[in-house]
């Protein structure tokens, strides 16, 4: 079973959020600046910038509901455990928790809580991750490859198709890529490797070689 993390699940928890935020507000209500700031981060197209501009803004609503200056009354469900205040704090700790799983290779960031010790995280569409009982990623799958090039000394270059580029650091023979290889698709899987760095496989040859990542 895969489960899907990191920005996938933090925006489900964003959206919650400002669902209830919006329900908060009625035609009887006056217009709050700082929930109308944080609204308006909706409006925002890119997801970095979107995600970016949640957490700057949840963290001054959170403090002005923590000193008074904001008060929530939610009316529709007033049966909820939860208030609307009470959830916005709770998006806000799971937006700051999840770290972007595409620093992988420049540290192993946590996408998941500590005690979620998982196999096959689906983290982006076809790329998928395993994680450490600390909820680190130990290992990603289905990076697909642009290209493999290599240095005069034999050492491969990979570039992948989102952008990430790993290069060879050990002296192990690594396959050309074939034409071929690349019209039937060429992945790789990159795992943390025994006393620290990485390895990587691609799914056109056997065998591993040790990398680092350089963008």
């Amino acid at each position: 079973m895969k489960y899907l993390a990191s920005s996938s699940l933090s925006a489900g928890l964003l959206a919650l959020a400002f669902g209830a935020l919006s329900n908060a507000q009625s035609p009887e209500t006056t217009s709050s600046p700082t929930m109308d700031a944080l609204l308006a981060c909706q409006d925002l197209r890119g997801t970095d910038d979107r995600l970016a501009c949640v957490d700057e803004r949840l963290a001054a609503l959170a403090a002005a509901i923590t000193t008074g200056q904001l008060v929530v009354v939610e009316r529709e469900t007033p049966q909820m455990a939860e208030t609307v205040a009470e959830a916005v704090v709770t998006a806000q700790a799971q937006v700051v928790a999840f770290e972007p799983w595409d620093r992988f290779g420049f540290e192993q960031p946590r996408i998941l809580p500590p005690g979620n010790e998982r196999e096959g995280v689906e983290v982006s569409e076809g790329i998928t991750a395993d994680i450490a009982d600390d909820g680190r990623m130990s290992a990603i799958y289905g990076l697909e490859v642009a290209s493999v090039s290599f240095n005069d000394s034999g050492r491969a270059t990979v570039r992948m198709m989102n952008g990430q580029v790993w290069r060879q650091r050990d002296t192990v023979r690594v396959r050309r890529v074939r034409d071929r290889d690349y019209e039937e698709g060429v992945f790789a899987e990159v795992e943390g490797a025994f006393m620290g760095g990485y390895v990587m496989r691609l799914s056109h040859a056997r065998g591993r070689f040790r990398v680092e990542r350089v963008r």
